[in-house]
C-alpha cells in the first residue's frame, strides 16, 4: 500500500508543479479566469487515464506498449515545440476559443499518460498483494495528498513575482523540459525521451547509410580500406546520432535565448532628462534579464538530462585487478595477451596487481586502435588522491576513452605508453609471443618514481 500512495503522490506533486507554473503565468497576464480551460483538462486527463489503465476491459483494447510510449513521447515534443513556434512574431493573438482549447489540451497532456500509467500500476499491485480495495485506496490517497497543495497556491498566486519574464513561447518550453526531467512513470520504461530519440535516430542513419553504401558498392572490408567508409561510419554512429539529438533538443531554449537579446535597445536620443535616459534603459535591460531567467533555467535542464544521458549510455567500467608474480627463475611477469588472464583484443581495460612486499603496484594495459599494446601504472603523474580518497585514484574506462577517476578527465586509448598530463604512467615492456614481459626491476622502479612525485604535493 505505501508503495501505491508514494507513487500517486510523487506523480501528483510534478503534474501539479506544472499546474501551478502555468496558472502563476495565467495570473501574471490577468487571466485568471482561463483556469476553467486548463484545470479541467487536467481532471479529464486523471480520470479517462486512469480509467484506461485501471479497467480491464478497457486496458486489454488499447495499443501495444511501444506504441503508446510513442504517442506520449510525441506529445512532450509537440508541447516543447510548440513554445518554439511562439517566439515567433504573429499576425495576431489567436481567438479565446482556441486559446481555452490550448490551454485544455496543455492540462490534458500533463497528466494523461502519467494517470494511465499509474492506473496499470494500482490495478497490478492491487491483484498481486490481493487487496484491490486497499491498494485503490492508498492511490487515491497520494493523488489527493500531491494536488492538495494546489489549492494553497491558488491563494498566493496573486503575490508571486517571478513570472514577470514569462512569456507564453518561454512557458511551454519550460513545461516541455520539465515533462523531459519528469519523465513519467519509471516503473514502465526503460528510459526517458531523451534515449529513445538517441537510439532511434542511431537506428534510423544505420540503416540510412547502410542502403547508401550498398547502393554506391562501397561494401565495408575486413582488411582493405575503403574510401569514405571511415567517414560514413561516423556518420551513422552513436557521436552523430548524440549530435543530432543535442541540436534537436537544445534548439527551443537557444531560439527563445536569440529572440530575447536580439531586441535593439530603446531609443532613448528625444529624452531630453539624462537620469531619464538612464532609468529607460535600465528598465529594458531588467525586462531582458527577467524574460532570459525561465528560458536559461530549461536549458540548465536540458543539458542536465543531456549529460545524464551520456553517462549512462557510456557508463564507466573499472575491472578488478588480477594478481600475477614473476616467473620461476625470471625476473620478469608474463602476462599474455589473450588467454585466461584476460583477452586484449575485446578493447576493454584490465588491471592487473603485483605484491611488492606489504605495498600493491597496479598497472593497467589495453589494446589500442593501431593493434599496439598500452601498458601503464595505474597512476597519473598530475592527479595525486588523499590516503582517505584512495577510491579517486586510478582510471576507468568509458567508451572509447580511459577517464582519470580524480579530475574525470576523457584519455584518448591511443596516447597510453605516453608521459604527461593526465595520461597514465608509461611502464616499458616488451612483446614475446604474444605475451607482455616486464621487468620486475623496472615496475618497481617506474612504482618507487610515482611515490616520490607525491612528494611534492598530494591533492584532496
Amino acid at each position: 500500500m505505501t508503495q501505491s500512495f508514494l507513487i500517486a503522490l510523487r506523480e501528483a506533486l510534478q503534474c501539479t508543479a506544472i499546474l501551478a507554473l502555468v496558472m502563476a503565468y495565467l495570473v501574471a497576464e490577468g487571466k485568471r479566469d482561463r483556469f476553467r480551460h486548463l484545470l479541467p483538462g487536467a481532471l479529464s486527463a486523471l480520470a479517462v487515464g486512469f480509467a484506461l489503465g485501471y479497467i480491464p476491459w478497457l486496458a486489454e483494447r488499447l495499443p501495444a506498449h511501444e506504441t503508446w510510449t510513442f504517442f506520449r513521447y510525441l506529445t512532450e515534443i509537440m508541447v516543447f515545440y510548440t513554445g518554439l513556434a511562439l517566439v515567433f512574431p504573429r499576425p495576431r493573438e489567436p481567438a479565446a476559443p482556441v486559446v481555452g482549447a490550448g490551454l485544455f489540451a496543455l492540462g490534458f497532456a500533463v497528466f494523461f499518460f502519467e494517470s494511465r500509467s499509474l492506473g496499470f500500476i494500482v490495478l497490478d499491485t492491487g491483484l498481486m498483494e490481493e487487496n484491490p480495495y486497499g491498494i485503490f485506496a492508498a492511490g487515491a490517497g497520494g493523488l489527493a495528498a500531491g494536488f492538495a497543495p494546489l489549492l494553497l497556491i491558488n491563494k498566493q498566486l496573486d503575490r508571486i513575482r517571478f513570472p514577470r519574464g514569462l512569456t507564453a513561447a518561454t512557458l511551454l518550453i519550460g513545461v516541455g523540459a520539465l515533462k523531459f526531467a519528469f519523465g513519467g512513470l519509471g516503473e514502465l520504461q526503460e528510459g526517458g525521451i531523451l534515449i529513445a530519440f538517441e537510439r532511434g535516430t542511431l537506428a534510423f542513419l544505420g540503416s540510412a547509410f547502410e542502403y547508401r553504401q550498398t547502393g554506391l558498392l562501397i561494401e565495408k572490408h575486413p582488411f582493405i580500406s575503403v574510401p569514405f567508409t571511415g567517414l560514413m561510419g561516423f556518420l551513422s554512429g552513436d557521436r552523430a546520432a548524440m549530435t543530432l539529438m543535442v541540436i534537436f533538443i537544445t534548439a527551443p531554449p537557444v531560439f527563445a535565448l536569440l529572440n530575447i537579446f536580439a531586441r535593439p535597445d530603446p531609443l532613448v536620443h528625444d529624452i531630453e532628462v539624462a537620469a531619464h535616459r538612464r532609468l529607460s534603459i535600465a528598465f529594458f535591460r531588467r525586462e531582458l534579464i527577467y524574460r532570459s531567467v525561465p528560458v536559461l533555467l530549461s536549458f540548465v535542464i536540458i543539458i542536465v538530462l543531456i549529460h545524464a544521458l551520456n553517462v549512462s549510455l557510456n557508463p564507466m567500467t573499472e575491472p578488478d585487478p588480477m594478481p600475477v608474480r614473476e616467473s620461476a627463475d625470471e625476473n620478469l611477469l608474463r602476462i599474455p595477451v589473450a588467454g585466461g588472464m584476460g583477452d586484449l583484443t575485446d578493447g576493454k581495460l584490465k588491471k592487473f596487481v603485483y605484491f611488492y612486499g606489504t605495498k600493491q603496484i597496479i598497472f593497467i594495459a589495453i589494446l589500442k586502435p593501431d593493434g599496439s599494446v598500452g601498458l601503464a601504472l595505474d597512476e597519473c603523474e598530475i592527479c595525486k588522491p588523499a590516503e582517505w580518497n584512495k577510491a579517486a585514484q586510478g582510471y576507468a574506462q568509458r567508451g572509447e576513452h580511459l577517464i582519470c577517476k580524480y579530475c574525470m578527465t576523457p584519455i584518448a586509448i591511443s596516447t597510453v605508453n605516453n608521459p604527461g598530463g593526465c595520461n597514465p604512467i608509461p611502464l616499458p615492456f616488451k612483446l614475446e609471443d604474444r605475451q607482455m614481459v616486464i621487468g620486475i626491476e623496472d615496475l618497481i622502479r617506474v612504482y618507487k618514481e610515482a611515490r616520490a612525485l607525491e612528494k611534492k604535493g598530494t591533492h584532496l
